[in-house]
């Protein structure tokens, strides 16, 4: 079910009457990291029937669930490695048929390289279906070198994965991914802005062409066993593991690759950035931050700026875009101001996807008509827009404007209609 309400009092209410009328229910709370109050959260067990199954990698979560309220019956289960056979049997199921005697023998060598850990296992085995014994046998070479050099099983097996993706733009794809928070469900048109100001997408004539060539870099992600697929209702996602996410940072790190992925770590100031003349990309995407710089950050070469989902931060100075002259792809989504900066200006020759995706305080677009470099605009669930302002009309490169949601919008200029691709158009 999809648990919805603006506050966390609101989704509690909500989940506790659906539990209400279930019976023998079974609810599993996955990956915590801190003690949780159940009747926080609408699981009250004085008033529902079910069984709560929690897990974490961290022993004193568990054992400081038994102290809460109604959770008194608690048992702790470890849940071990996989044995040596069960290793051999789940790198097998996943590597696909080999065919070849060498190979079985390697299969185990492998396995055993593994420790037990289903995720190394599944990792490996992916990057390793269908090839031939020439790459396995390079694999084990960088497997059992990683691992010397003090790198776990996990992280030995995340990092060979992406050494031995085929092309440099699938790789930078993988490391764009951990821009967004963790457990994050990534949908199509965000990251299509993302790639195309990164040129991960070669030259395309279209917003579909973009998109396809996004799915065709995913999917190969996907099979490599580096990021998850998913379906919420209709809408197909993807993400990143938390210890995949971890891994991308570690090697953008080491790629000197300039990204500060600081995004879901609660921050409530803007960070002091090492360096900031040299960052391209910055993610401070779902933190608290309620205030930015009043002069414009040094950040001269940045080309992707996220602020998304920080619901806390009402305005942006005037200043605050004036030194990002290289800046093409800016994610202002979910956040609570009223009106955008005039500095936004200065953006007129680079930006080329915006998102304002979920400003529902939002009232006063009309500075983005001077974005003429700008292809990509979200505009989803911006309801406090009446009109769409004239000066939208005179964007001649924009390819897709989503308007998804905004139902109290009266008009839409017949311009833009003509010459772009409108998603939720009403009129």
């Amino acid at each position: 079910m999809r648990i919805e309400g603006e506050s966390i009092e609101a989704r509690a209410a909500r989940l506790l009457a659906r539990l209400k009328q279930e019976k023998n229910i079974l609810l599993i709370l996955d990956d915590f990291w801190t003690r949780l109050e159940l009747s926080d959260v609408g699981i009250d067990l004085d008033e529902v029937s079910c069984k709560v199954i929690i897990t974490s990698r961290r022993l004193d979560v568990c054992n400081s669930m038994k102290t809460t309220e109604n959770m008194k019956s608690t048992k702790n289960i470890e849940v071990k490695v996989l044995s040596n056979k069960d290793s051999l049997e789940l790198f097998r199921q996943e590597v696909g048929d080999v065919d070849s005697d060498v190979l079985l023998k390697k299969s185990e060598e492998i396995a055993n390289e593994c420790d037990g850990l289903p995720l190394a296992i599944v990792t490996l085995a992916r990057t390793l279906r269908n090839k031939d014994k020439r790459f396995w046998d390079a694999v084990i070479q960088q497997l059992k070198k990683s691992m010397c050099g003090g790198m776990s099983p996990v992280n030995a097996s995340i990092k060979l994965s992406y050494d031995f993706l085929k092309t440099s733009e699938t790789k930078l794809c993988f490391l764009l991914c951990a821009l967004f928070p963790e457990d994050h469900k990534i949908t199509m048109d965000v990251p299509v802005g993302y790639a195309m100001e990164e040129d991960l997408l070669g030259e395309v004539e279209s917003l579909s062409e973009a998109r396809g060539n996004l799915h065709i870099m995913v999917d190969t992600l996907v099979c490599s066993g580096l990021l998850l697929k998913g379906k919420d209702d209709e809408d197909e996602f993807f993400m990143m593991h938390d210890i995949f996410r971890d891994a991308a940072i570690s090697i953008a790190r080491e790629n000197r690759n300039e990204s500060i992925m600081s995004a879901g770590l609660g921050l409530q100031k803007w960070p002091k950035l090492k360096e900031p003349g040299k960052c391209l990309r910055l993610s401070l995407m779902s933190n608290d931050i309620r205030e930015v710089p009043a002069g414009t950050p040094e950040c001269s070469q940045l080309v992707t700026l996220s602020l998304a989902k920080n619901m806390s931060l009402a305005d942006i100075p005037d200043g605050f875009f004036e030194g990002m002259k290289r800046l093409a792809t800016l994610d202002l989504s979910n956040i609570g101001i009223k009106y955008l900066p005039q500095s936004l200006s200065s953006l007129n020759n680079c930006l080329r996807s915006m998102y304002v995706n979920d400003c529902t305080k939002l009232q006063d677009i009309s500075v983005i008509g001077n974005l003429k470099t700008l292809e990509i605009l979200g505009l989803q669930s911006t309801i406090g827009i009446l009109r769409l302002p004239e000066e939208i009309s005179g964007l001649r490169n924009l390819k897709m404007l989503n308007l998804t949601d905004n139902w109290n919008l009266k008009c839409i200029p017949p311009n833009v209609r003509a010459s772009t691709a409108v998603a939720g158009s009403i009129c």
